[in-house]
């Protein structure tokens, strides 16, 4: 059995892990309270050593390699668990000897280390002497002494998540810990701030938290137990998740989960969160560009500042978002979407993009690695494979494409004898060069 150390005293440290020794009993304690009989981690004698049971807690083996717990200031001073590594330490490690720790400021060509604010040097044979380990950080977190595991992946409504790279959110700290009570299409949630307000964070600034249980470790069964309860738990989670799909297609058709994991999105639905997106974006606020913030929205109690316009050129292929003062017009911050050579232009999508990258935030994949269409459809762009001149579907009917050519020529033609460059479907919007 193996128990970790919760609370120093005496000899022991926090975060220290011994192995109980059995069939050894512990000295008589005069105050009757339980102990536990171990070994001291750094002498070598026959002495039995205890640690009251009040200090420790009992672990699996799969923890036992996880010591220590510290606060972590890249997320806000969080308590993080450590796993004691024995190998050469690197400048910005934390180390662990004689129950202190600190962090590496520098490393010396004997490969000992100096670790600050006072500058102890440790030497080589010091490593060995002062049993020095390198604290590598794990996953697993500690809030209001419940373990977590962080979890980088889309959240789902009621799920923990935590701050780990704020950049547009106001009233949150990197280290909050918020329940998400919305999630969106882009992967973003609505959460309930400091103040109590809804606010919102974009999938690469939080991690989702998994809580672990106490109970008896996994690997601690058989092969047949194992097997059987990761079936269980899979089969659970499956059925909560195709329910969920079925609330949230409604009108639409429901599809079991299986079907959505196995299609990637379509053309039609990438372009429908290309345009949700667009809207949630000029829907909010987002306080930390470039140092003083771009206000599209007063809904919060902000003054609007700002508007984002859009400059569509069809005959360049190009989507230009440009973020404005609304005082005086001028542009202070411009994204840029090109459809590349090949590919098939889309207004929607281009938008997404250009205002992304004025925003200073992440392209999903999608957005520029989108499906062609599978076929023209009414209000689409298309060029004959032979002729090479441009025309638009005016109706389609029975695999055949109707409508008049850039040149005034009547369009009649099969699906096969057309492709289509431009599937926007709307004429010459936003006042852009067409």
């Amino acid at each position: 059995m193996k128990i970790r150390v919760t609370n120093s005293r005496h000899w022991y440290v926090a975060g220290e892990v011994f192995d109980v020794l059995e069939n050894v009993m512990g000295p008589r304690i005069p105050d009757g309270a339980d102990v536990y009989p171990v070994a001291h981690p750094k002498n070598d004698d026959d002495t039995t050593y205890i640690v009251y049971a009040k200090d420790c807690e009992i672990i699996s083996e799969e923890d036992a390699s996880m010591t220590t717990v510290l606060p972590d200031e890249s997320l806000g001073s969080v308590e993080r668990e450590y796993r004691e590594v024995r190998r050469k330490a690197r400048v910005g490690d934390v180390v662990k000897y004689d129950g202190y720790k600190a962090r590496v400021a520098r490393v010396v060509a004997d490969g000992g280390v100096a670790n600050y604010p006072k500058e102890t040097f440790l030497s080589t044979a010091n490593n060995v002497r002062h049993n020095a380990l390198v604290l590598e950080p794990t996953d697993i977190i500690r809030v209001n002494g419940v373990r977590y595991r962080m979890v980088n992946r889309k959240a789902c409504e009621g799920d923990l998540v935590i701050v780990v790279n704020l950049r547009c959110a106001i009233d949150c700290g990197t280290g909050d810990v918020y329940t998400a009570v919305e999630v969106h299409e882009t992967g973003s949630v609505t959460i309930k701030d400091r103040s109590g307000d809804k606010n919102r964070l974009f999938s690469d600034e939080y991690a989702v938290l998994e809580p672990l249980t106490n109970a008896e470790p996994l690997s601690s069964r058989s092969a047949a137990e194992q097997c059987a309860e990761n079936i269980a738990r899979l089969e659970r989670r499956i059925a909560e998740l195709e329910e969920r799909v079925k609330r949230l297609s409604n009108p639409v058709k429901a599809k079991t989960l299986a079907e959505r994991s196995a299609q990637p999105p379509t053309r039609d639905e990438i372009i429908e969160k290309a345009k949700r997106d667009v809207a949630d974006l000029l829907n909010m606020n987002h306080p930390r560009l470039d140092g003083e913030g771009a206000w599209f929205t007063d809904k919060d109690g902000s003054i609007i500042t700002d508007r984002c316009d859009f400059v569509v050129n069809r005959k360049k292929r190009t989507v230009v978002a440009l973020i404005r003062y609304l005082d005086d017009g001028k542009v202070w911050r411009t994204g840029r979407a090109k459809c590349a050579p090949g590919d098939v232009f889309n207004t929607h999508i281009g938008r997404a993009i250009a205002l992304r990258r004025a925003l200073g935030l992440d392209v999903p994949d999608e957005y520029v690695n989108a499906p062609k269409p599978t076929e023209p459809r009414v209000g689409d762009i298309v060029i004959g494979r032979l002729s090479g001149v441009k025309a638009n579907v005016g109706r389609v009917e029975n695999g055949w494409c109707y409508g008049v050519y850039e040149d005034g020529d009547t369009l009649q033609a099969t699906f096969s004898q057309l492709n289509v460059i431009d599937d926007s479907r709307e004429n010459g919007e936003d006042g852009g060069a067409e």
